[in-house]
């Protein structure tokens, strides 16, 4: 081949480009399974702030631990060891079993911000009843086994704000202790909880957290071989996201191969040759590279959802291959055969890019992925197939088998034509008297956890009394000195709440950090250093302490009084500063102080209170009533899409077939196949999703291929059949790669995959209920 022929021959340079598309596609995609990042960033500002707490909220950073499967004593010992390899890994913000302890450079912070930090500091601390009841407790506790940990601050804080600040700090949870850490209510489990320093849905990094706690693990078994029987268990929203996306990848891999098989299978076999079935590879393949490509290129990433929806276009593309090698017969020019059917092969890819384009121009980050690798796959396949796989195609050609039996199936189905209208009335019988819910709006049934990971979840928080994944009090302000002062207002009336039964406990921001008013009201309550001195010599008398003994304190209180108040960022590198933001932080413009709440029991008590309160800063967040909200919101703008998208499919169709007659025989089979669809979705137990409606879509694009095929016009009986055949062989290939799909254990997958099979079986039996009989006909299709 001349260079001249080699640069124009449009196969050659179709196969280099798409080797370099393929490699950049290879090296620099990103695939994300979060699901949250399908949705909008919210229309309003609950929906918003439920966004951001599914993203990097505080709860979403908890991995819950438990250790089972040997006796409780050898448990607890396991877990303070599991803890001390686990702390060494420096992944974590805190690591709680129990024990009363603080790590790093926070002891010496603390210390020195105690009269800043204390909720106890008040005036009567100071004088000298207060402090001689203080020397007391603390001689009294010099005789107990804690008398190792006071000795050494009892100079410096004699009325031990250090342990004051550190008790504010522990969690209002009662967990059952054993041996001084938590154990599960029948002693069967011992227990951590774990925060990690990277968000819940950083998958990447909590991947590897996850794999150092289980090395940490295996490290805890060859310490003692007590220890070999127990079994680790690991709970939590990142533990559910890591998982997620090892389901979605694996799924998605094998079931795009097992499809492949499948059709590469099926085509063989009706060819009774692998040349098709070889060639059908070169659309398909083009179609999935560049649609790929151009979903990461615009967005940044692709979504484990949308790539595995993309993998699905294996039962679409290759449609228009197949249309192509079911019209060649002996003595055929694949040029002029293909531009026979051209015109209706690209009317029926169009229609379904026409379709799609309404999602592509969705504000809603899902809808948009998917339709645009709809889009770009259906186009891409479409134009490789009309102008790269021609030349490719070798003579002679082999002819499929399914002719005869492909027409006698079309005529099985013609025979029960009368039936058409009572199929169509049927469905909307059903649909109109059935009393089942009919739309899906609750967001955990979207996720793949099994039930028995959502059981083991529960009892571990529960024993834990871990904060609830559901339910959040949110304070926004201007200025974080506003929000920090509202939330040290509302600790009154949550702390009654907890009285009253609605909830076991919740967390402040204030708990750890103090607002700026309450920080210098308690240097106020701090005395002079006379005044100090001189109550403190009085309430020493009597008691057997050194007199010079507490001047480092004298010293302290002294200092405390003209220290600045401390910030946020005074706690810049501290594992607390990861703690502060995750319970206060800015959003845009302004500040959010999130407050989880634990072991919520009366819901309706906590949102009656917040009606009563009457503040518009302050309003409690149940997730799941707002995920409800996000996806009843996402599905109706689904809706509206495949709405309009039909409406432009019906307007395109109508401007280019121009028959009333011919428009009503290729738009009632398609009616009928979509209502069907829904009544059989509903039947089977499905609740209809967004992703039942973005599959309409595909179903609506295929029925149109099938519709505009069998309506198209021939000038044979033998080219009949060959149309036939080709509808018949292209169905079959969408129906085993759709129903391989409806058995995935992945709700998405499965509602997308149950759609689309029996929406092809129903748009083909329809297609060929209504289909003309006559060879030859003015009001047909070209």
């Amino acid at each position: 081949m001349s260079a001249r022929k080699w640069y124009g021959n449009p196969a050659t340079l179709w196969f280099l480009l798409l080797t370099v598309l393929g490699c950049w596609a290879l090296a620099t995609t990103r695939v994300q399974t979060e699901l949250s990042l399908l949705f909008p960033e919210g229309r309003t500002s609950k929906q918003q702030l439920l966004l951001n707490a599914l993203r990097e909220g505080p709860s979403s950073r908890l991995i819950l631990i438990g250790l089972e499967g040997a006796p409780i004593d050898v448990l607890t010992e396991a877990n303070r060891v599991l803890a001390a390899n686990m702390q060494k890994t420096r992944d974590f913000v805190s690591i709680n079993n129990g024990e009363r302890a603080n790590t790093g450079n926070e002891k010496d912070q603390l210390f020195r911000y105690r009269y800043l930090l204390s909720p106890n500091i008040k005036k009567a601390r100071f004088t000298t009843h207060g402090l001689h009841q203080a020397l007391a407790n603390r001689l009294h506790e010099l005789t107990t086994p804690l008398s190792s940990l006071l000795k050494s601050k009892l100079p410096a804080d004699p009325t031990n704000e250090y342990w004051h600040v550190v008790q504010s700090w522990m969690t209002d949870t009662k967990p059952r202790i054993h041996k001084g850490l938590w154990v599960t209510p029948d002693r069967s489990r011992s227990l951590l909880l774990a925060e990690t320093k990277a968000a819940g849905f950083d998958l990447d990094k909590q991947r590897h957290i996850q794999s150092r706690i289980r090395k940490a693990f295996r490290l805890t078994l060859s310490k003692d071989p007590t220890f070999r029987p127990i079994r680790l268990l690991l709970t939590g929203p990142a533990v559910f996201a890591v998982e997620t996306e090892r389901t979605v990848k694996t799924e998605s891999t094998w079931l795009s191969l097992i499809a492949l098989m499948l059709v590469a299978a099926f085509l063989v076999a009706t060819f009774r040759s692998p040349t098709p079935m070889i060639l059908s590879l070169v659309p398909l393949f083009s179609g999935m590279v560049a649609a790929v490509v151009s979903v990461n290129l615009l967005f940044g990433f692709i979504h484990g959802i949308t790539l595995a929806f993309g993998a699905t276009l294996i039962g679409v593309t290759v449609d228009y291959p197949i249309h192509l090698f079911s019209h060649l017969v002996d003595g055929d020019s694949v040029k002029s055969r293909i531009a026979d059917i051209w015109p209706t092969m690209f009317l029926g890819a169009g229609t379904t890019i026409i379709g799609y384009g309404a999602l592509w121009f969705s504000g809603f980050p899902g809808l948009a992925q998917l339709g645009l690798f709809a889009i770009v796959g259906v186009l891409v396949a479409c134009v490789v197939t009309r102008w790269v796989l021609p030349p490719l195609i070798p003579k002679p050609f082999p002819t499929n088998r399914l002719g005869k039996p492909a027409i006698r199936l079309t005529h099985f189905f013609q025979r029960g034509r009368s039936l058409f209208l009572l199929l169509i009335i049927l469905p909307v019988f059903y649909l109109g008297v059935s009393t089942e819910p009919f739309w899906e709006t609750d967001i955990a049934n979207f996720t793949t956890i099994p039930r028995e990971e959502k059981e083991l979840d529960r009892q571990l928080r529960q024993a834990m009394g871990a904060p609830s994944v559901r339910d959040l009090i949110v304070i926004t302000g201007p200025t974080e000195q506003d929000v920090l002062g509202h939330s040290e207002a509302l600790k009154q009336p949550l702390h009654l709440l907890v009285q009253q039964g609605a909830m076991e406990g919740y967390d402040l921001a204030t708990r750890y950090l103090p607002s700026r008013k309450t920080q210098v009201s308690r240097q106020a309550a701090l005395p002079d250093p006379e005044t100090l001195k001189t109550h403190l010599l009085a309430a020493m008398r009597g008691l057997p302490f050194k007199k010079h003994l507490f001047e480092p304190f004298l010293q302290d209180v002294a200092q405390a009084r003209m220290q600045d108040t401390i910030a946020s960022e005074d706690f810049q590198g501290t594992t607390l500063e990861l703690k502060l933001q995750s319970l206060l932080f800015k959003d845009k413009e302004q500040w959010v102080s999130v407050v989880p709440l634990r072991a919520v029991k009366d819901r309706g008590m906590i949102s009656q209170w917040n009606d009563v309160l009457e503040d518009p800063r302050v309003f409690y967040l149940d997730l799941k009533e707002q995920s409800h909200d996000i996806i009843v919101t996402y599905r109706d703008e689904a809706l509206r899409l495949v709405s309009w998208g039909t409406f432009a499919i019906c307007v395109v169709l109508a401007i280019r077939i121009r028959s009333l007659w011919l428009f009503s025989s290729v738009l009632l089979p398609i009616a009928g196949s979509l209502l069907v669809v829904m009544a059989l979705l509903h039947f089977l137990g499905e609740r209809i999703s967004l992703f039942h409606l973005s599959s309409l879509l595909l179903v609506l694009g295929l029925g149109l291929d099938y519709t505009l095929f069998f309506n198209r016009t021939v000038d044979s009986p033998a080219q009949r059949n060959q149309t036939v055949a080709s509808i018949l062989i292209c169905g079959t290939t969408t129906i085993l790669v759709f129903g391989l799909l409806s058995f995935s254990e992945i709700p998405v997958f499965r509602a997308i995959g149950l759609t689309v099979a029996l929406g092809t079986l129903m748009s083909f039996a329809c297609s060929a209920m209504l289909a003309r009989n006559d060879v030859a006909s003015r009001a047909s299709l070209r």
